[in-house]
């Protein structure tokens, strides 16, 4: 799954508490997890 290999690239990038969202964003939302609108003008 592409996630994972990003995740994986990530840590060996030195990044610390990275996680992968199994059921990804839909899942956050369907959790009710908070989230953040992108600011104007940034591209998806």
């Amino acid at each position: 799954m592409a996630s994972h290999e990003a995740a994986r690239r990530a840590i060996k990038a030195g990044y610390e508490n990275v996680d992968v969202m199994s059921d990804g964003i839909a899942g956050w939302k369907a959790a009710d997890d908070p989230t953040v609108p992108a600011p104007a003008g940034a591209s998806d």
